[in-house]
């Protein structure tokens, strides 16, 4: 039987990323929490984001675009048991999601009512910290 790009995905984040990822039927995913954990920010935001990121770290961040009403950024971060109430509250005015404890986090190629899930640019693998994410989005008032 044929593998699915599903399929396929998952076995290649396993592999090169170490990332555990599950694939089912049109979506392949990853429980937060594991590998990763990740902040949703709207796609007008999330360019913004993105710029501040890749000058405070010196390298580009794992985003992914979600589409959809409205669109959204998926920046992929380091997994964290515990977040600040501070930071809590930075990412809930800038209007961000975390997605932590378990969360079912989507990859792509999964596809979604909007679209397919895609990368900004191709992962490498490295992981920005929700300190940098949280110091970007402040840096950004």
């Amino acid at each position: 039987m044929e593998r699915t790009d599903c399929e396929d995905a998952a076995q290649r984040y396993l592999e090169r990323f170490g990332w555990p990822c599950v694939a089912d039927g049109f979506a392949v995913w990853a429980l937060a929490g594991q590998a990763f954990d990740a902040v949703d920010i709207s796609a007008p935001h999330g360019s913004a984001v993105l710029s501040a990121l890749r000058n405070e770290t010196g390298h580009p961040p794992q985003v992914i675009t979600v589409p959809g009403d409205p669109a959204i950024w998926r920046f992929l971060v380091h997994p964290r048991a515990h977040v600040l109430r501070t930071w809590r509250a930075t990412l809930t005015t800038a209007g961000a999601h975390h997605l932590t404890t378990a969360a079912r986090i989507e990859l792509p190629p999964t596809r979604v009512p909007g679209g397919e899930l895609t990368w900004v640019r191709p992962p490498l693998g490295r992981l920005t910290t929700l300190d940098q994410l949280v110091a970007a989005l402040t840096a950004l008032r």
